[in-house]
């Protein structure tokens, strides 16, 4: 199957330590699309979910709405010892496209 991939902007809400997370998605129809990845930040939103979103004034797809869940769970694992100054560092390297190294991941998230 060859499949279009599309990134959608999923905004997180204000204190958050990022305002959005971009997700890979397929559509399947026209304003719906399913999460190839597992979500971060996003809360309520698991791999393989069906989301609804529009094109914004920024010219990107961001994320309305739940569609369809996929019945999986996302499951995430903080480190207890993860300090503000290494979450910002982590999120300035993912910002940035580079590859965080080992000792930077700080959340693990898992789709079950």
């Amino acid at each position: 199957m060859n499949e279009s991939l599309t990134k959608v902007v999923i905004d997180l809400p204000p204190g958050d330590l990022a305002s959005a997370e971009t997700l890979w998605c397929a559509e399947i129809a026209p304003g719906r699309y399913q999460l190839l990845n597992v979500p971060l930040w996003a809360y309520g939103l698991a791999y393989e979910d069906v989301i609804e979103a529009e094109m914004a004034e920024d010219q990107r797809l961001h994320y309305v709405r739940l569609a369809q869940r996929s019945g999986l769970l996302t499951v995430r694992v903080a480190g207890p010892d993860a300090d503000p100054a290494s979450y910002e560092r982590l999120i300035s390297v993912l910002q940035d496209g580079q590859v965080p190294q080992r000792d930077m991941i700080l959340h693990i998230a898992l789709s079950l």
